[in-house]
């Protein structure tokens, strides 16, 4: 609580527009005016309290939205964290995975390469085999053709063989 007091003497040249009364005069005045400056102070110790009282009110509903700020954060905190555990957990699922896949992939690329030779070695067998059937089908061919000659050669010379001992049974019965 506050307390000021005002103690005024009269001195001399200083005058109310008024006809002074004497002294008198100014102390009552100054009562009166010590009076309304009471009134006045009690006036603004009962407006700091009201002030203190509100700005104490206010504070509490501050720290009480704090609290419930603080609060509101942390379970978002926590919502974030489960979110991060799950995701990260996601991750790592997703890396194994992925690592599964790169060596099973490995292991495909090396069927697909073994797969491609055995072809290619098909491939060159099978052409292989073709060139053989067109080869055995040449000198078959070629035999055909070699045999009808050897047979036309055989087959004349039988005839020559005949008429030459045709030849020979005439001229010997003609001679």
């Amino acid at each position: 609580m506050l307390s000021v007091f005002f103690f005024f003497q009269a001195e001399d040249g200083i005058r109310d527009a008024q006809e002074s009364r004497g002294l008198g005069d100014v102390y009552k005045r100054q009562t009166q005016r010590y009076s309304d400056l009471r009134d006045e102070e009690e006036k603004t110790a009962a407006d700091s309290i009201t002030v203190e009282e509100r700005n104490r009110k206010a504070e509490a509903e501050l720290r009480q939205l704090r609290g419930k700020k603080e609060n509101e954060l942390s379970e978002i905190l926590k919502h974030y964290d489960k979110e991060m555990n799950e995701l990260t957990d996601t991750m790592t699922q997703l890396n194994d995975e992925i690592d599964h896949d790169a060596a099973e992939l490995t292991t495909v690329e090396k069927r697909v390469k073994a797969l491609t030779a055995e072809t290619a070695q098909f491939t060159m067998e099978k052409k292989n085999d073709e060139l053989r059937e067109e080869h055995v089908a040449e000198l078959e061919a070629q035999m055909h053709s070699s045999a009808r000659v050897m047979q036309a050669f055989i087959r004349a010379f039988s005839v020559r063989q005949l008429a030459t001992q045709k030849g020979k049974k005439k001229k010997k019965k003609s001679s």
